[in-house]
């Protein structure tokens, strides 16, 4: 069999010398490691960084967030709620006394008559003080 033929008897015509062929394949297998530490590089921050966030540490502080986040939102809500009600409480009052003035001033008047006339003292009068009789 003639050296420029291949086992099926065929002409290679492509055939490269072996030097040639060498330096290719070492060319690849660099590029081919070149590829696997920078895949191995990747994966290294990927696992120190899942690691980081499945940590004790960073789970504990992103469920503190949550809860703070809930229990701030949930404050809000609330004060959003009374401030609300509040208005609508003032706007009630208010219609109230609009529609009907004579007995909101009779209102006002005893009220103020209570107020004038409270005790300074913090105990309840006797049955001869409520009286105008003294014991």
């Amino acid at each position: 069999m003639n050296p420029s033929h291949d086992a099926a008897g065929t002409q290679d015509v492509d055939r490269q010398p072996i030097a040639d062929r060498d330096a290719q394949e070492r060319d690849d297998i660099r590029e081919i490691r070149g590829t696997i530490e920078q895949t191995r590089a990747q994966m290294s921050l990927t696992i120190e960084e899942l690691q980081e966030r499945l940590s004790p540490g960073h789970i504990k502080a992103q469920i503190r967030e949550h809860i703070k986040e809930a229990t701030i939102g949930k404050v809000e809500d609330m004060a959003q709620r009374a401030t609300d009600t509040m208005y609508q409480a003032r706007q009630g009052i208010v219609s109230t006394v609009a529609a009907n003035p004579v007995p909101a001033a009779l209102v006002g008047i005893g009220l103020a008559w209570l107020w004038m006339n409270r005790r300074s003292s913090a105990s309840p009068p006797t049955y001869g003080e409520s009286y105008g009789r003294s014991n």
